[in-house]
């Protein structure tokens, strides 16, 4: 093939009218057929004949294996009986008797020693045929360039070549310096050249392919000299030289078919489509061109239907829809329409018939067998240039994409139904290719969101004919269909106006559909092998997620077209409950455990829509959330009571964790809305009202009285470590702050110390924590709360004297209107006094009661405050107190002290308090 791409390359470089332009597009010309040999994976005509002589040895090999394995059957048989009538003869004789028993047969060739020692491991034929198949296979294979170069009758080839650049400078020379007649000269260069094919015929059997490079040479030369005799010296008609070049090309299909040799076949074909163009004059008719075309590919394909020449059917391919792309990129207008489609018909008909029958001939060696090049390139050619000529019909496209995708299917059926065995990778292929523009139809016909419907529908399909056919291809295609479908989808949302309908328009089916495609595949994925077993698990949960997602946001988006405002955020809360349940059922009806993930969902959206409520609402009861949130809280916790055994067990505390947070932060903060709205005075109301709910909800299940119901007898643990701790701590928090922060005002009602609202909540949380500590006791505490719980009674005390400060201020805020700001009160001669004699109060309390408890550090703890105040009058009081606040702040220090010391000297050490 290099030499005969040199002589094309020759001829298109002379019809450029340059010597030296002729001389490189020759160059260019071998070594593109060189490239194109090593690419086609076809092999040469010798290594055809080697193949062909290898088979023959190889049945050989075969048949006198079986006619061994007989004959020492036979011996078998026999030797018992001989050895019974002469028991003392040797085996040798016995097996020289029995020997002219077998059926004469003409002598066998001598086996090798490779082939004797087969037969001895394996008595079997199939083994040695094996080995033998094995043996060609591990056969080196020699570089096919080299072998050109430098195999059989390299000086042959290579005085051809040279023979060639020999006749161009004759030619040149005979124009320029002999004054002989350019038809004398043309005449005589044609009569070598029928030379040359003669000769070559006659020594066609000849080894090394000597008569072959001969013929190749002649057809070479008489495609240059009709081509001289045209172009360049005008002798000749442009429909005689046509007529002449056809004839060559027919003569060396014929002469290739007769001796077997691709390179001739070549090199027919290749001058046959060149022949209309070295002959064109720019004036002749596309109709006339295009069926000399077709008569050119049926040739092609009646030698495909003889000879598996691949280099042959990618010629044709190349030359037919190279040069019908070019000829309507510069030529082709609308009225060309009727003349061109079936064209271009007839020629896709051809090239997929010519890979049908590649393949059948290639199928019994079981090894590339499928011409992918000719396989995907003819549809995708022809349908790029079946857009161009559709491209002014209406649906053209569409209707186009529906007949390739039918055609390849129904071809697949045929081969399947004829070759199922044989032409499996065939029939995927078509398979493929028949979804793949069905797909595509799709797209064409409908807008966005109906594409996004139909794709997600095919690819739940293809996952699912994939999985029953345990075949990974049609698996991907369904895989990556999802994704396809939902970006289709969101493109076409961008562009589609505002439906008019709800329910019953593309938006809204054409995300139900993506969603329900994508749970199925996520369902079906859980019971069959996707790709791998080690993603299998990983691509099930993103399909359910991804179905998930689609299911909410496509109802979702439903609800905020067409419902009223007021109760968007209500329904779309609703909705996503619905949605759990529907999961729930999904999971008991078809025993998909991974559907309680899509249950739990509801969880994260109350999580999501209680953030969001704040900024859009006054409570959680507002704009119908009064039944939107108890609904979804029934929902949440009756799924949980079904599902959390499906879930891992940090999962399940955790969604118990979460859900008793949300309620108390969605609880407190209606209950503080509704106080405040109810009394209409006073800040505290609302204040207070947040840790109402989450402190009601500790109580309850710090006490023994919900042990006994789900889910704390199930969770207890959870609830009191995960769920409670947390809670707990905000709450203490909440009281430190709200001490300083509120002043307590109680209106309408009258403030009282320890019995306004603000005490009393404090209060109320000391006792809730006191319970909570004491149900702490009864579980075995996380390392982090035990060493919490460790430290509360510190803690505790402490808390405890700074609301007692807190007290302390509110009173004299409320009793003697000191402004309730800090600087006010560091400069308040009244809170100063009462500060010093509060805090020896308190420390007087705590000293009596260590002393009657002998607990030692509590008594220093009331020492050290008892210091502080000393300090405090000496440096502060006596400083910046005058008057009566002075003189009461000394004298009920002092009194104090003197009752300290009498009531409750320091308890003795532990050590000292043992007898």
């Amino acid at each position: 093939m290099p030499w005969l791409f040199g002589i094309l390359g020759l001829l298109i470089g002379a019809a450029i009218g340059e010597f030296w332009g002729a001389v490189a597009f020759a160059v260019a010309g071998a070594l593109l057929g060189n490239w194109l040999t090593r690419q086609g994976g076809g092999r040469s005509d010798a290594q055809t004949h080697a193949s062909t002589g290898a088979e023959e040895l190889r049945q050989q090999v075969l048949s006198l294996t079986r006619r061994v394995a007989q004959l020492e059957a036979q011996m078998a048989a026999l030797a018992p009986a001989e050895a019974a009538a002469a028991p003392l003869a040797p085996a040798s004789s016995a097996a020289a008797e029995a020997a002219p028993l077998a059926s004469p047969e003409p002598p066998l060739p001598a086996p090798s020693h490779s082939l004797a020692m087969t037969v001895a491991a394996a008595p079997a034929p199939e083994p040695v045929a094996m080995a033998a198949a094995q043996r060609e296979v591990d056969l080196p294979q020699p570089n096919r360039l080299w072998t050109w170069l430098f195999g059989g009758n390299a000086l042959v080839r290579i005085g051809v070549l040279v023979l060639f650049f020999g006749v161009a400078f004759l030619v040149r020379y005979a124009a320029e310096h002999i004054d002989v007649p350019i038809e004398a000269r043309l005449s005589g260069i044609a009569l070598g050249a029928i030379a040359m094919l003669i000769v070559g015929w006659r020594l066609r059997e000849r080894a090394g392919g000597y008569g072959l490079v001969l013929q190749g040479g002649g057809v070479g030369v008489l495609y240059l000299v009709v081509f001289g005799a045209f172009r360049i010296w005008k002798l000749v008609p442009p429909e005689l030289a046509f007529v002449l070049l056809v004839a060559i090309a027919i003569a060396s299909a014929i002469l290739a078919i007769a001796q077997d040799s691709r390179s001739l076949a070549i090199a027919g074909v290749s001058g046959g489509f060149l022949a209309p163009l070295l002959a064109s004059t720019g004036q002749g008719s596309h109709v006339a061109l295009f069926s000399f075309y077709v008569v050119l590919d049926l040739g092609v394909l009646l030698i495909a239907w003889h000879k598996a020449w691949r280099a042959l059917n990618l010629l044709g391919f190349a030359f037919t829809f190279g040069i019908g792309t070019f000829w309507g990129d510069a030529y082709y207008r609308p009225e060309f329409y009727d003349t061109m489609q079936p064209f271009l018909i007839v020629f896709f008909l051809l090239y997929v018939a010519i890979a049908v029958l590649y393949a059948l001939h290639r199928a019994p060696r079981l090894n590339d067998y499928v011409d992918s090049v000719l396989v995907f390139g003819t549809p995708l050619v022809a349908a790029a240039l079946q857009l161009a000529l559709v491209r002014e019909t209406e649906y053209g496209a569409a209707w186009s994409a529906v007949a390739l995708g039918a055609f390849y299917c129904v071809v697949a059926y045929q081969l399947w139904r004829l070759r199922r065995e044989t032409l499996q990778l065939l029939v995927e292929c078509f398979i493929a290719l028949g979804v793949a523009f069905a797909t595509l139809a799709i797209p064409y016909a409908f807008d966005g969101q109906w594409t996004a419907a139909s794709w997600a529908l095919e690819g739940a399909a293809a996952l699912w004919v994939g999985t029953r056919q345990n075949r990974s291809l049609p698996r991907l295609f369904g895989l990556l269909l999802q994704p396809a479908a939902g970006v289709a989808f969101l493109a076409g949302a961008l562009a589609a106006a505002h439906a008019a309908t709800p329910i019953l328009n593309s938006g809204f089916v054409g995300g139900l559909t993506i969603a329900l495609s994508g749970l199925f595949c996520a369902w079906h994925g859980s019971r069959h092998r996707f790709v791998k077993q080690d993603f299998d698990q990983v691509i099930a949960a993103v399909l359910l997620a991804w179905g998930t997602t689609w299911w909410l946001a496509t109802g979702w988006n439903e609800i905020d077209a067409f419902a009223p405002p007021e109760t968007i955020r209500s329904l779309q809360l609703a909705y996503a409950s619905a949605s759990a349940l529907a999961f729930v059922a999904l999971r008991r009806k078809l025993n998909w455990v991974a559907a309680a993930y899509g249950a739990l969902a509801l969880l994260l959206v109350m999580v999501i829509w209680g953030l969001q409520w704040q900024h859009r609402h006054a409570h959680p009861f507002a704009e119908f959330g009064f039944a939107a949130w108890p609904a979804a809280f029934a929902a949440l916790y009756w799924l949980l009571a079904r599902i959390e055994n499906d879930l891992p067990e940090w999962l399940a505390q955790a969604s118990h964790c979460l859900a008793l947070w949300l309620l108390a932060l969605l609880g407190g903060w209606e209950c503080a809305w509704q106080l405040d709205a109810a009394v209409g005075e006073g800040r505290i109301w609302s204040d207070i009202g947040r840790p109402l709910l989450p402190a009601l909800l500790a109580a309850w299940i710090a006490t023994r009285s919900a042990e006994s119901r789900w889910p704390f007898a199930a969770h207890l643990r959870t609830y009191l470590a995960h769920a409670l701790g947390p809670i707990m701590v905000a709450l203490w928090f909440w009281a430190l702050y709200i001490n300083f922060k509120a002043s307590g005002d109680p209106r309408p009602l009258p403030y009282l110390p320890l019995l306004n609202p603000l005490d009393v909540a404090v209060g109320l949380i000391a006792v809730i924590f006191l319970l909570w500590w004491r149900a702490v006791q009864r579980i075995v505490a996380p390392p982090l709360l035990a060493q919490f719980m460790a430290a509360a009674p510190v803690g505790l005390g402490a808390t405890g004297f700074i609301w007692a400060n807190g007290v302390l201020l509110r009173t004299l805020h409320h009793w003697a209107d000191v402004p309730f700001r800090l600087d006010a009160m560091w400069r308040s001669t009244l809170v100063q006094a009462a500060f010093s004699v509060f805090w020896a109060a308190l420390a007087l309390g705590a000293m009596v009661l260590a002393n009657r408890g002998r607990i030692r550090p509590v008594w220093m703890c009331g020492a050290a405050l008892l210091g502080v105040v000393v300090v405090k009058l000496f440096v502060l009081d006596l400083s910046k107190i005058g008057g009566m606040e002075r003189i009461v702040s000394f004298l009920g220090v002092g009194v104090l002290l003197l009752v300290i010391g009498y009531l409750a000297p320091v308890p003795p050490r532990a050590q000292e308090a043992k007898p």
